[in-house]
């Protein structure tokens, strides 16, 4: 074989090779976005449930906190699923008064919106904070009402 001279099957073979490769990486890169969508929305289902969590079983910040003196909302009596019809009234006040407070308490510098309604069983709608259209995460979670001991429907959805 002389200097300078390639052989056709060797060009054949780099060329298949080369395609072989920009396949691979194309299809890989094809891939990612569904995967990026999916891990996602999977982020937002846990800080959905999250946010649930704190809202039915907390007490809040401090344990007895109203409008003015609210740290971290919660709707809890302190008993595991038992919830306060006064820290529900001050919850519905707390939102009608600064939303944006309430956003900043629980998500931070997050661009995540966020909506909380409470009816009771029978129909009745107890707290209604917050607009979101086509949430992308919702909950439902059920507890008891302190007052009455009637069972409420806690609907937390979030949307980024």
């Amino acid at each position: 074989m002389k200097k300078g001279i390639v052989n056709v099957e060797f060009m054949i073979s780099v060329f298949v090779f080369l395609v072989t490769i920009s396949f691979i990486l194309l299809t890989l890169a094809g891939s990612l976005a569904p995967l990026h969508k999916d891990a996602s929305l999977n982020s937002l289902r846990s800080v959905g449930y999250q946010l649930s969590q704190v809202i039915l079983f907390d007490e809040g910040d401090p344990k007895n906190w109203d409008t003015t003196s609210v740290n971290r909302a919660g709707v809890s009596s302190g008993e595991k699923y038992l919830a306060s019809s006064a820290k529900i009234a001050n919850f519905n006040a707390t939102c009608a008064a600064n939303y944006s407070k309430l956003l900043d308490m629980y998500f931070g510098n997050k661009r995540l919106l966020f909506k909380v309604n409470i009816t009771d069983s029978s129909g009745r709608n107890m707290l209604n904070c917050g607009n979101v259209n086509n949430p992308q995460f919702s909950i439902r979670r059920l507890a008891v009402l302190d007052t009455t001991r009637d069972i409420i429907e806690i609907e937390v959805s979030v949307r980024e």
